[in-house]
Protein backbone atom coordinates (compact mmCIF):
# COMPACT_ATOMS: atom_id res chain seq x y z
CA UNK A 1 0.00 0.00 0.00
CA UNK A 2 1.43 3.29 -1.18
CA UNK A 3 2.18 6.43 1.67
CA UNK A 4 0.89 9.57 0.91
CA UNK A 5 2.97 12.20 0.53
CA UNK A 6 2.98 15.96 1.35
CA UNK A 7 3.06 18.14 -1.71
CA UNK A 8 4.51 21.58 -0.15
CA UNK A 9 4.84 25.22 -2.06
CA UNK A 10 8.47 26.38 -0.79
CA UNK A 11 8.84 30.04 -2.02
CA UNK A 12 11.75 31.59 -3.54
CA UNK A 13 14.32 33.36 -1.17
CA UNK A 14 17.10 35.64 -1.92
CA UNK A 15 20.12 36.90 0.69
CA UNK A 16 20.50 40.38 0.93
CA UNK A 17 24.39 40.11 -0.22
CA UNK A 18 22.65 39.13 -4.31
CA UNK A 19 22.40 42.20 -4.65
CA UNK A 20 24.84 44.60 -3.07
CA UNK A 21 27.80 41.62 -3.83
CA UNK A 22 26.42 39.47 -7.04
CA UNK A 23 25.07 42.02 -8.53
CA UNK A 24 26.97 44.93 -7.80
CA UNK A 25 30.37 44.90 -5.97
CA UNK A 26 31.46 41.29 -7.31
CA UNK A 27 29.60 41.92 -10.71
CA UNK A 28 32.52 44.16 -12.22
CA UNK A 29 35.92 43.51 -12.37
CA UNK A 30 36.89 47.17 -12.59
CA UNK A 31 35.78 50.15 -10.91
CA UNK A 32 35.82 51.89 -14.21
CA UNK A 33 33.76 49.37 -15.91
CA UNK A 34 30.89 50.37 -12.96
CA UNK A 35 31.18 54.18 -13.68
CA UNK A 36 30.41 53.12 -17.80
CA UNK A 37 27.26 51.32 -16.23
CA UNK A 38 25.50 53.97 -14.71
CA UNK A 39 26.80 56.27 -17.75
CA UNK A 40 25.61 53.76 -19.80
CA UNK A 41 21.72 53.69 -17.64
CA UNK A 42 22.01 57.64 -18.47
CA UNK A 43 22.00 57.55 -22.23
CA UNK A 44 19.61 54.68 -21.64
CA UNK A 45 17.06 57.34 -20.26
CA UNK A 46 17.10 59.49 -22.87
CA UNK A 47 20.18 61.50 -21.85
CA UNK A 48 22.67 63.99 -23.97
CA UNK A 49 24.72 65.42 -21.51
CA UNK A 50 26.39 63.08 -18.42
CA UNK A 51 28.69 64.68 -15.73
CA UNK A 52 31.01 62.88 -13.72
CA UNK A 53 32.18 64.56 -10.99
CA UNK A 54 34.82 63.91 -8.27
CA UNK A 55 34.53 65.20 -4.88
CA UNK A 56 37.85 65.57 -3.12
CA UNK A 57 38.26 66.22 0.23
CA UNK A 58 41.01 69.25 1.78
CA UNK A 59 43.54 66.82 1.62
CA UNK A 60 42.81 66.14 -2.10
CA UNK A 61 41.68 62.75 -1.43
CA UNK A 62 38.52 61.51 -2.95
CA UNK A 63 35.46 61.92 -0.75
CA UNK A 64 32.70 61.01 -3.35
CA UNK A 65 32.03 60.34 -6.78
CA UNK A 66 29.14 62.20 -8.55
CA UNK A 67 27.49 60.97 -11.64
CA UNK A 68 24.50 64.09 -13.14
CA UNK A 69 22.29 63.97 -16.31
CA UNK A 70 19.76 65.46 -18.18
CA UNK A 71 17.72 62.40 -18.84
CA UNK A 72 13.97 61.46 -18.67
CA UNK A 73 14.56 60.97 -15.27
CA UNK A 74 12.53 58.36 -12.61
CA UNK A 75 8.94 58.45 -11.75
CA UNK A 76 7.70 56.96 -9.04
CA UNK A 77 5.66 54.53 -11.08
CA UNK A 78 8.85 53.50 -12.59
CA UNK A 79 10.52 52.97 -8.92
CA UNK A 80 7.94 50.61 -7.90
CA UNK A 81 7.38 48.72 -11.14
CA UNK A 82 10.85 48.75 -12.78
CA UNK A 83 13.81 50.28 -10.09
CA UNK A 84 12.67 48.07 -7.29
CA UNK A 85 12.44 44.96 -9.38
CA UNK A 86 14.97 42.91 -9.82
CA UNK A 87 16.17 41.67 -13.25
CA UNK A 88 13.48 43.88 -15.05
CA UNK A 89 13.18 43.31 -18.69
CA UNK A 90 13.88 46.37 -20.96
CA UNK A 91 11.18 48.02 -22.16
CA UNK A 92 12.03 47.84 -25.79
CA UNK A 93 13.75 50.87 -26.78
CA UNK A 94 16.24 50.28 -29.91
CA UNK A 95 20.05 50.95 -29.19
CA UNK A 96 19.79 50.52 -25.41
CA UNK A 97 22.68 49.76 -23.38
CA UNK A 98 21.02 47.99 -20.47
CA UNK A 99 19.61 43.91 -20.87
CA UNK A 100 19.55 42.72 -17.84
CA UNK A 101 17.97 45.24 -15.65
CA UNK A 102 20.36 45.26 -12.96
CA UNK A 103 22.90 47.82 -14.07
CA UNK A 104 22.11 50.22 -11.47
CA UNK A 105 23.68 48.29 -8.65
CA UNK A 106 26.70 49.11 -10.18
CA UNK A 107 26.83 51.49 -7.36
CA UNK A 108 27.99 49.04 -5.07
CA UNK A 109 31.61 48.17 -6.94
CA UNK A 110 31.88 52.22 -6.48
CA UNK A 111 31.06 52.88 -2.76
CA UNK A 112 28.94 51.51 0.17
CA UNK A 113 26.22 54.07 0.03
CA UNK A 114 24.27 55.97 -3.16
CA UNK A 115 21.74 58.84 -2.64
CA UNK A 116 19.80 59.44 -5.79
CA UNK A 117 17.87 62.26 -6.46
CA UNK A 118 15.29 62.51 -9.85
CA UNK A 119 13.31 64.88 -11.65
CA UNK A 120 10.51 63.24 -14.50
CA UNK A 121 7.59 64.65 -15.91
CA UNK A 122 4.28 63.29 -14.70
CA UNK A 123 1.22 63.33 -17.19
CA UNK A 124 -0.22 66.79 -15.75
CA UNK A 125 3.29 67.82 -17.69
CA UNK A 126 4.52 68.87 -14.00
CA UNK A 127 7.99 67.76 -12.42
CA UNK A 128 7.81 65.55 -9.79
CA UNK A 129 10.86 64.52 -7.12
CA UNK A 130 11.91 61.11 -5.73
CA UNK A 131 14.77 60.81 -3.17
CA UNK A 132 15.92 57.18 -2.02
CA UNK A 133 19.67 55.97 -0.65
CA UNK A 134 20.76 52.49 -1.67
CA UNK A 135 23.00 50.74 1.06
CA UNK A 136 22.69 47.43 3.10
CA UNK A 137 19.41 48.16 4.24
CA UNK A 138 18.02 48.63 0.89
CA UNK A 139 18.12 45.05 0.21
CA UNK A 140 14.94 44.49 2.39
CA UNK A 141 13.20 47.94 1.61
CA UNK A 142 13.69 50.81 -0.50
CA UNK A 143 12.32 53.95 1.13
CA UNK A 144 11.40 56.78 -1.25
CA UNK A 145 10.46 60.77 -0.91
CA UNK A 146 8.45 62.24 -2.93
CA UNK A 147 7.77 66.07 -3.62
CA UNK A 148 6.86 68.32 -6.31
CA UNK A 149 10.14 69.28 -7.93
CA UNK A 150 11.58 72.73 -7.50
CA UNK A 151 13.47 72.15 -10.56
CA UNK A 152 12.29 73.30 -13.89
CA UNK A 153 13.84 70.33 -16.23
CA UNK A 154 14.49 66.49 -16.06
CA UNK A 155 17.85 64.23 -14.89
CA UNK A 156 19.06 61.67 -12.46
CA UNK A 157 21.78 62.65 -10.25
CA UNK A 158 23.79 59.43 -8.42
CA UNK A 159 26.06 60.78 -5.61
CA UNK A 160 28.22 57.74 -4.05
CA UNK A 161 29.97 57.99 -0.83
CA UNK A 162 32.47 55.59 0.88
CA UNK A 163 34.28 55.09 -2.35
CA UNK A 164 35.90 51.53 -2.10
CA UNK A 165 38.89 51.81 0.15
CA UNK A 166 41.04 49.34 -1.63
CA UNK A 167 41.38 51.07 -5.31
CA UNK A 168 41.65 54.71 -3.59
CA UNK A 169 44.43 55.81 -6.53
CA UNK A 170 41.60 54.82 -8.80
CA UNK A 171 39.77 57.66 -7.79
CA UNK A 172 41.41 60.33 -10.44
CA UNK A 173 39.97 62.94 -12.83
CA UNK A 174 42.49 61.54 -15.28
CA UNK A 175 41.95 58.07 -14.77
CA UNK A 176 38.12 58.58 -15.12
CA UNK A 177 38.54 60.39 -18.38
CA UNK A 178 41.15 57.70 -19.72
CA UNK A 179 38.02 54.82 -18.89
CA UNK A 180 35.59 56.66 -20.00
CA UNK A 181 37.10 57.72 -23.50
CA UNK A 182 38.09 53.94 -24.49
CA UNK A 183 34.95 52.84 -23.41
CA UNK A 184 32.90 55.76 -25.31
CA UNK A 185 35.06 56.80 -28.42
CA UNK A 186 33.25 54.77 -30.82
CA UNK A 187 29.34 55.92 -29.02
CA UNK A 188 30.64 59.24 -29.53
CA UNK A 189 32.10 59.84 -32.64
CA UNK A 190 28.68 58.49 -33.95
CA UNK A 191 26.43 60.87 -31.98
CA UNK A 192 27.03 64.02 -31.84
CA UNK A 193 24.08 65.09 -29.83
CA UNK A 194 25.84 62.85 -26.84
CA UNK A 195 28.10 64.44 -24.09
CA UNK A 196 30.19 63.22 -21.25
CA UNK A 197 32.54 65.68 -19.04
CA UNK A 198 34.62 64.89 -16.40
CA UNK A 199 34.58 67.59 -13.59
CA UNK A 200 33.20 70.02 -16.26
CA UNK A 201 36.17 68.76 -18.80
CA UNK A 202 34.38 67.78 -21.87
CA UNK A 203 35.31 64.22 -23.79
CA UNK A 204 35.80 65.53 -27.02
CA UNK A 205 37.30 62.23 -29.51
CA UNK A 206 36.87 64.28 -32.47
CA UNK A 207 39.13 66.86 -31.78
CA UNK A 208 41.71 63.68 -31.83
CA UNK A 209 40.24 62.78 -35.16
CA UNK A 210 42.53 64.08 -38.33
CA UNK A 211 40.68 61.21 -41.03
CA UNK A 212 38.02 59.05 -40.54
CA UNK A 213 37.34 55.85 -42.81
CA UNK A 214 34.67 52.99 -42.64
CA UNK A 215 33.71 49.80 -44.62
CA UNK A 216 31.04 47.25 -43.81
CA UNK A 217 31.36 43.81 -43.51
CA UNK A 218 29.02 40.74 -43.25
CA UNK A 219 29.97 37.40 -41.19
CA UNK A 220 27.86 34.78 -40.84
CA UNK A 221 27.87 32.64 -37.58
CA UNK A 222 25.95 29.79 -37.13
CA UNK A 223 23.42 30.35 -39.88
CA UNK A 224 22.91 34.18 -39.07
CA UNK A 225 24.22 36.88 -40.95
CA UNK A 226 25.49 39.81 -38.99
CA UNK A 227 27.13 43.77 -40.27
CA UNK A 228 30.05 44.41 -39.04
CA UNK A 229 31.63 47.99 -39.06
CA UNK A 230 35.18 48.97 -38.88
CA UNK A 231 35.83 52.44 -38.57
CA UNK A 232 39.35 53.41 -39.76
CA UNK A 233 40.57 56.57 -37.79
CA UNK A 234 43.92 58.12 -38.47
CA UNK A 235 44.41 60.53 -35.09
CA UNK A 236 46.21 63.77 -34.76
CA UNK A 237 48.60 62.75 -32.07
CA UNK A 238 49.88 59.06 -31.07
CA UNK A 239 47.59 56.63 -29.77
CA UNK A 240 49.28 56.56 -25.72
CA UNK A 241 49.08 52.92 -24.33
CA UNK A 242 47.64 54.43 -20.84
CA UNK A 243 44.42 55.73 -22.68
CA UNK A 244 43.93 53.28 -25.29
CA UNK A 245 44.70 49.11 -23.81
CA UNK A 246 45.37 48.92 -28.42
CA UNK A 247 45.25 50.52 -31.93
CA UNK A 248 42.20 47.92 -32.48
CA UNK A 249 39.32 48.04 -30.21
CA UNK A 250 36.21 46.30 -30.58
CA UNK A 251 32.67 47.45 -29.84
CA UNK A 252 28.82 46.87 -29.56
CA UNK A 253 26.46 49.76 -30.01
CA UNK A 254 29.64 51.75 -29.29
CA UNK A 255 30.63 50.78 -26.71
CA UNK A 256 34.00 48.80 -25.50
CA UNK A 257 33.90 45.17 -25.86
CA UNK A 258 37.94 44.38 -26.03
CA UNK A 259 41.13 45.41 -27.22
CA UNK A 260 43.08 43.11 -30.00
CA UNK A 261 46.43 42.81 -31.24
CA UNK A 262 46.96 43.08 -35.23
CA UNK A 263 49.91 41.71 -36.96
CA UNK A 264 51.15 44.20 -38.96
CA UNK A 265 53.63 47.30 -37.94
CA UNK A 266 50.45 49.87 -37.08
CA UNK A 267 51.32 53.45 -37.97
CA UNK A 268 51.45 55.04 -34.25
CA UNK A 269 48.44 57.65 -35.08
CA UNK A 270 46.10 54.71 -36.56
CA UNK A 271 42.64 53.61 -34.28
CA UNK A 272 40.55 50.78 -35.53
CA UNK A 273 36.95 50.23 -34.33
CA UNK A 274 35.05 47.84 -34.87
CA UNK A 275 31.37 47.69 -34.11
CA UNK A 276 28.39 44.47 -34.24
CA UNK A 277 25.33 43.80 -33.11
CA UNK A 278 26.63 40.30 -32.35
CA UNK A 279 28.61 41.35 -28.93
CA UNK A 280 25.53 43.18 -27.52
CA UNK A 281 24.85 40.39 -24.92
CA UNK A 282 28.52 39.98 -24.24
CA UNK A 283 28.22 44.05 -22.86
CA UNK A 284 24.71 43.60 -21.40
CA UNK A 285 26.18 40.35 -19.41
CA UNK A 286 29.52 42.09 -18.72
CA UNK A 287 31.26 38.69 -20.62
CA UNK A 288 34.03 40.96 -22.24
CA UNK A 289 36.70 38.63 -20.35
CA UNK A 290 35.44 35.89 -21.28
CA UNK A 291 35.37 36.81 -25.34
CA UNK A 292 37.86 34.86 -26.32
CA UNK A 293 35.94 31.41 -25.90
CA UNK A 294 33.03 32.71 -28.12
CA UNK A 295 33.21 31.03 -31.53
CA UNK A 296 30.80 33.49 -33.13
CA UNK A 297 33.64 36.49 -31.61
CA UNK A 298 36.59 34.75 -32.90
CA UNK A 299 35.34 34.82 -36.41
CA UNK A 300 34.14 38.17 -36.48
CA UNK A 301 37.64 39.10 -34.84
CA UNK A 302 39.15 37.10 -37.73
CA UNK A 303 37.06 39.31 -40.59
CA UNK A 304 37.86 42.31 -39.04
CA UNK A 305 41.73 41.65 -38.29
CA UNK A 306 41.84 40.44 -42.32
CA UNK A 307 40.20 43.57 -43.16
CA UNK A 308 42.34 45.89 -40.83
CA UNK A 309 45.33 44.76 -42.13
CA UNK A 310 44.34 45.01 -45.64
CA UNK A 311 43.65 48.73 -44.96
CA UNK A 312 47.44 49.29 -43.14
CA UNK A 313 48.99 47.92 -46.02
CA UNK A 314 47.62 50.08 -48.53
CA UNK A 315 47.95 52.85 -46.72
CA UNK A 316 51.41 52.31 -45.51
CA UNK A 317 51.93 51.96 -49.11
CA UNK A 318 50.63 55.06 -50.27
CA UNK A 319 52.31 57.07 -47.46
CA UNK A 320 56.01 55.29 -48.01
CA UNK A 321 55.95 56.52 -51.61
CA UNK A 322 54.37 59.67 -51.11
CA UNK A 323 56.95 60.46 -48.34
CA UNK A 324 59.99 59.71 -50.54
CA UNK A 325 59.13 61.61 -53.37
CA UNK A 326 58.60 64.42 -50.70
CA UNK A 327 61.60 63.73 -49.41
CA UNK A 328 63.26 63.90 -52.83
CA UNK A 329 62.60 67.42 -53.30
CA UNK A 330 64.66 68.80 -49.27
CA UNK A 331 67.10 70.26 -49.75
CA UNK A 332 69.33 68.07 -47.62
CA UNK A 333 68.21 65.18 -49.42
CA UNK A 334 71.37 63.59 -50.36
CA UNK A 335 71.13 62.31 -53.58
CA UNK A 336 70.77 65.50 -55.98
CA UNK A 337 72.66 64.65 -58.82
CA UNK A 338 70.20 64.35 -62.74
CA UNK A 339 72.10 61.50 -63.86
CA UNK A 340 73.72 58.93 -61.20
CA UNK A 341 76.17 56.78 -61.75
CA UNK A 342 75.03 53.05 -61.20
CA UNK A 343 76.64 52.95 -57.85
CA UNK A 344 74.94 55.90 -56.89
CA UNK A 345 71.48 54.74 -58.01
CA UNK A 346 71.84 50.99 -55.74
CA UNK A 347 73.06 53.88 -52.81
CA UNK A 348 70.08 55.86 -52.99
CA UNK A 349 67.99 52.95 -53.44
CA UNK A 350 69.40 51.60 -50.24
CA UNK A 351 69.17 55.15 -48.60
CA UNK A 352 65.59 55.32 -49.41
CA UNK A 353 64.09 52.07 -48.22
CA UNK A 354 66.01 52.82 -44.68
CA UNK A 355 64.43 56.16 -44.62
CA UNK A 356 61.05 54.05 -45.35
CA UNK A 357 61.95 52.13 -42.47
CA UNK A 358 62.76 54.57 -39.94
CA UNK A 359 59.81 56.71 -41.15
CA UNK A 360 57.36 53.84 -40.25
CA UNK A 361 58.76 54.37 -36.75
CA UNK A 362 59.41 57.88 -36.16
CA UNK A 363 57.01 59.42 -38.37
CA UNK A 364 59.84 61.65 -39.99
CA UNK A 365 57.42 63.50 -42.32
CA UNK A 366 55.58 64.80 -39.12
CA UNK A 367 58.69 65.86 -37.19
CA UNK A 368 60.42 69.74 -37.98
CA UNK A 369 62.60 70.36 -40.71
CA UNK A 370 65.05 70.64 -38.27
CA UNK A 371 64.63 67.80 -37.32
CA UNK A 372 64.54 66.02 -40.48
CA UNK A 373 67.52 67.67 -41.80
CA UNK A 374 69.39 65.81 -38.41
CA UNK A 375 67.73 62.47 -39.43
CA UNK A 376 68.55 62.67 -43.40
CA UNK A 377 72.06 63.31 -42.88
CA UNK A 378 72.68 60.74 -39.95
CA UNK A 379 71.45 57.97 -42.41
CA UNK A 380 74.04 59.04 -45.34
CA UNK A 381 76.63 59.57 -42.65
CA UNK A 382 76.04 56.05 -41.16
CA UNK A 383 76.19 54.55 -44.84
CA UNK A 384 79.55 55.52 -45.50
CA UNK A 385 81.22 55.41 -41.86
CA UNK A 386 80.47 53.18 -39.66
CA UNK A 387 82.19 56.00 -36.68
CA UNK A 388 78.86 58.18 -36.97
CA UNK A 389 79.70 59.80 -33.74
CA UNK A 390 82.18 62.32 -35.17
CA UNK A 391 82.62 66.14 -34.73
CA UNK A 392 80.63 66.78 -38.29
CA UNK A 393 77.47 64.84 -36.81
CA UNK A 394 77.60 65.87 -33.58
CA UNK A 395 77.89 69.75 -34.49
CA UNK A 396 74.51 68.60 -37.08
CA UNK A 397 72.46 67.29 -33.77
CA UNK A 398 73.91 70.07 -31.68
Amino acid sequence: METLKDTLDIPWRFERRLIQEQLGAQKYGKIGTAISELVSNSFDAGATKVEVILNENQLGAAESLTIRDNGCGISLDTVKNRFAAVGVQPDGSAGRFGRFGVGRFAVYRIGTLSEWESHSLNTEGKIDQVLFRLSEDSAEKLSVKTSVSPEDKTGTTVKIYNLSPHESDYFSARKITEDLLTQYMSYLIGRSNKEIFVNQERIDPKSMIKNQERETRTVTVEEKSYAVEISHLILNRSVLNQKFPSQFLMCSNGKFVASEDLEVVVPNNYLALVNSDYFDEIVSSNRESLVSLDSGYQKILNDARTGIETYIRKQSESAAKTFIEEARSERYYPFKDATPTPTKHVEQAIYDAVLEKINEKVDIAHLSKKHQAVIFKLLNRAMKNANIMDACILHSVL
